[in-house]
């Protein structure tokens, strides 16, 4: 019954209080092409990690969040 009660506990933390355990890294351009796909394929709490370079044209401007909370970052 301990151990019920410790992965009921686990379970409610992470799905019900959408705690960030589960947070997905999505790299662009080796995962997405443009930073905009990275954005409409992550969930909160996502990281997106934007590798070096120039990024230009439709998909890498005015990016729309959503609402979203993410992190973008370079790769350095």
């Amino acid at each position: 019954m301990k151990l019920f009660r410790i992965i009921s506990i686990v379970f409610f933390i992470c799905f019900v209080c959408n705690h960030p355990i589960f947070a997905a890294t999505l790299n662009v351009p080796s995962e997405y092409q443009t930073i905009q796909e990275a954005v409409d394929a992550s969930s909160n709490e996502d990281t997106i990690i934007v590798s070096d370079g120039i990024y230009t044209g439709e998909g890498n401007r005015d990016i729309d969040f959503k609402g979203k909370a993410l992190t973008v970052k370079s790769l350095k």
